[in-house]
């Protein structure tokens, strides 16, 4: 009787240890970041993996989840369901640091004092988190720096958040409300830029602008928009596969097809409970996470329901998946692979030059409001009419320069957008 006592009473110890462990280990992946990372690399791998950790793999673990798939017997809800559940458990590691965005949101009175608030340019008011690398050969090549070892100011990503145009007031307390997130980017490494865009050329020509004249802080762009602004950034990810490294979608359309290549970007798509899912959506999602490496495979391509207590414009959310993002591009800059779909020709492997080759293109790439007035005044002119946007944004902004610095500052103002394309062009 007593051996069996003490048989017993070592079970019950054993079974006690091991629940207090398992909560132990429950309470960290919850609560302790370093943690959390350390779990998921250690099922995952380091971000160029391929395979999973085959002894963890039989573990019960949201990490080994399966992506939802397509299927001819699932309707549009179903998937949507299914959807949003793997994207709250695939995502649950990031815990940790939605805390510590709530946190710094709460703490925080002045994000943005220690940080430098400038102009790239044409584009106003761009968030720097202020880190600085000796310059290499490459940068001396590329025209960033005069000699190697020169300070060479540079950002981990760019985060581009998407606005109509606005009054300037509405432009500043549209700004004021993003300080906080801004300046958690920055502390992060990573640059920020509130962009009023008119129209979806206007945006891959300020996107394009961005990369060519400042390469070292906006190579990898993030971007964030709603509604039609959502729409434009799907139009560019499809017509330019790799421009923008993520997007982060409130409420996408549901009527643009995805790009004829597979991971060319990640997509996060935070939806409003309301939403209307459909089946083009799961297409892009689909597409973003079919990827060679683990990561991609699991976290390129997810729908998110929007918090209902969401009050910030960007929740924490959305800035955990951006560092998630950020982390995985310093990583895996150099293998980011876009794989055309088999059933495509494989043609120029630069679709950016494969879009701009019609006409057509050309024309609403350099569509605006300059041109439209220079049009209009010189309708009967047929040495005018001949020519193309681009060829007129050329003409029309080398005259203007003729004039002298008051007169091109000047259509700078009435045009912003003209002054954009012309300097891209040059």
């Amino acid at each position: 009787m007593m051996i069996f006592r003490r048989i017993l009473s070592s079970i019950l110890g054993l079974i006690v240890i091991l629940a207090s462990l398992y909560m132990i280990e429950a309470a960290s992946y919850r609560l302790v970041e370093p943690y959390a990372k350390f779990r998921l690399n250690l099922s995952w791998g380091d971000y160029l993996n391929s395979e999973i950790n085959p002894y963890l793999s039989k573990l019960p673990l949201d990490h080994f989840l399966q992506p939802v798939s397509s299927s001819p017997f699932l309707t549009s809800n179903e998937v949507l369901k299914r959807e949003l559940d793997y994207s709250k458990k695939i995502l649950g590691y990031l815990r940790p640091v939605r805390d510590r965005v709530a946190n710094y949101f709460h703490n925080q009175t002045n994000p943005l004092a220690t940080y430098d608030i400038r102009d790239l340019g044409l584009i106003k008011s761009a968030v720097l988190p202020g880190l600085f690398r000796p310059a290499t050969m490459h940068d001396v090549n590329q025209g960033s720096a005069r000699r190697i070892g020169d300070k060479i100011e540079y950002s981990d990503c760019l985060f581009i958040y998407l606005a109509h145009q606005k009054k300037s007031n509405e432009l500043k307390k549209l700004f004021i409300s993003l300080e906080k997130p801004f300046g958690f980017l920055a502390s992060e490494g990573i640059a920020s830029v509130l962009v009023s865009a008119s129209s979806k050329e206007a945006l891959i020509a300020q996107i394009t602008y961005l990369q060519s004249n400042y390469p070292n802080i906006a190579n990898h762009i993030i971007l964030y928009g709603q509604s039609t602004l959502a729409s434009w950034t799907l139009h560019i990810c499809q017509q330019t596969p790799g421009i923008v490294k993520a997007c982060i979608l409130r409420n996408p359309p549901a009527d643009i097809p995805p790009p004829s290549a597979n991971g060319s970007q990640w997509l996060l798509a935070m939806v409003d409970n309301d939403y209307k899912h459909s089946t083009t959506l799961n297409e892009w999602v689909i597409r973003s996470r079919s990827a060679e490496y683990f990561y991609p495979s699991r976290l390129g391509g997810l729908i998110y329901r929007k918090p209902v207590d969401m009050t910030e414009p960007l929740s924490s959310v959305v800035l955990s998946y951006i560092l998630q993002c950020k982390d995985y591009i310093k990583e895996a800059e150099h293998h980011w692979i876009i794989d055309p779909l088999p059933n495509e020709p494989a043609g120029d492997p630069d679709p950016v030059k494969e879009e701009l080759n019609s006409d057509q293109d050309y024309e609403a790439m350099y569509l605006c409001d300059a041109v439209r007035k220079y049009r209009i005044l010189h309708e009967n002119d047929s040495s005018i009419t001949a020519l193309s946007n681009k060829q007129l944004i050329l003409k029309i902004g080398k005259a203007m320069e003729a004039l002298g610095p008051s007169a091109y500052a000047q259509l700078s103002k009435e045009d912003p957008e003209f002054v954009i394309l012309y300097q891209s062009l040059k």
